[in-house]
């Protein structure tokens, strides 16, 4: 994939946070569990280009954040 790695994004659709990357001029590419990488349309807000991914059948893998232990 020929991306910055760290010129990326989180969104969140649904109930899971996805990563994005930018690839410049409006651009946005995803990667699927294939590690095929899917590119927006110029212009498309990522979280509407990942919803249009998830909905052509795209599999996706959420984030996963290390979320603090609740002590109750």
């Amino acid at each position: 994939m020929d991306v910055i790695p760290n010129n990326h994004k989180v969104v969140q659709v649904g109930s899971f946070n996805y990563r994005v990357y930018n690839k410049g001029i409006g651009i946005w590419c995803v990667v699927d569990v294939n590690e095929d990488s899917w590119h927006s349309n110029c212009g498309e807000a990522p979280e509407v280009f990942v919803a249009r991914c998830l909905e052509l059948g795209k599999i996706l893998v959420p984030e996963t954040f290390n979320q603090p232990q609740r002590k109750d």
